[in-house]
């Protein structure tokens, strides 16, 4: 496992050197897409989805949403905002010790766009505000349904 963690850690000091570059972030968030299907948080969103009656009711959503995902969420137009990981960043491959970068951001913005997405069933826009391990307190993420009319 030491070999491994050391390969992360070269692969992931490379892209925190090319933060800005379009392709390491797509590529981070195709993975954060992949880990929400292969996680069962989709699960955990049908069983808070099974709970709202109006999907466009955002302050109903929010209320179901709290009580399986935890964090905060506020309801705000079109979406809401999340916040969660107060001090620590709540990703496995940080909390394991695989790594410790600031690019896994870009996976976490992947997660949420694939578990809201299928929640909604519509797309949304994800908005990384702050988080840990890009020096904030706690993660903050403002999700937007995308209207689609």
């Amino acid at each position: 496992m030491e070999r491994l963690k050391n390969w992360l850690c070269a692969l992931f000091e490379e892209f925190d050197s090319n933060a800005e570059n379009d392709f390491v972030e797509m590529v981070l968030e195709k993975c954060g897409s992949n880990c929400a299907k292969t996680c069962g948080v989709e699960g955990i969103a049908a069983k808070a989805k099974s709970e709202v009656q109006d999907i466009n009711n955002l302050d109903e959503v929010v209320r179901a949403v709290q009580k399986y995902f935890g964090g905060k969420f506020t309801a705000i137009k079109n979406g809401f905002i999340t916040e969660f990981g107060k001090g620590k960043c709540v990703c496995p491959m940080v909390s394991q010790q695989y790594i410790n970068s600031k690019s896994l951001c870009s996976c976490t913005k992947g997660f949420n766009e694939k578990v809201w997405s299928v929640f909604f069933e519509r797309p949304v826009s994800v908005e990384i505000i702050s988080s840990v391990l890009r020096g904030g307190d706690e993660c903050r993420l403002k999700i937007e349904i995308i209207d689609d009319k």
